[in-house]
């Protein structure tokens, strides 16, 4: 939960997606792929405090900044395509977490590069910015 919200203090400090923000997330021995499916099991009587839901949501955050790199760094030619590992892990896992990840893959499907920037920016303000704001609104 450390390194995601770090992670998610960058973005917001940032003020939106950008290049490069992957570098924020530090991976201790493992990686987003295998966070993906991450679920905390409480022994019974016992509270750990791990917010797996936080956790899936800022690796699939993660993935999308990466597939943002690709848009930011190549060409047209070599954007993502519904092929690569990371639009197949955000289809068939990502919108049960995030719904707008579906929208997210058709737009890489489709090539349109508006639509994907567009989407990015509302899953920002709901997901990133979001988090933080219910967390301040649960302060006395």
């Amino acid at each position: 939960m450390m390194h995601a919200s770090f992670f998610y203090y960058q973005l917001i400090e940032d003020g939106e997606f950008s290049c490069g923000q992957t570098s924020y997330w530090l991976f201790d021995g493992c990686s987003c792929w295998d966070l993906i499916e991450l679920k905390v099991v409480e022994p019974k009587g016992v509270v750990l405090g791990i917010d797996d839901v936080f956790i899936r949501e800022a690796v699939l955050v993660y993935i999308l900044c990466m597939l943002l790199n690709q848009y930011e760094e190549l060409e047209p030619e070599e954007y993502p395509k519904s092929n690569d590992p990371a639009v197949i892990l955000i289809r068939d896992k990502g919108a049960a977490l995030i719904p707008e990840v579906s929208q997210i893959a058709d737009s890489i499907d489709s090539g349109n590069v508006e639509q994907y920037y567009a989407v990015m920016g509302s899953i920002f303000k709901k997901y990133v910015q979001g988090r933080f704001l219910k967390l301040i609104k649960k302060v006395p």
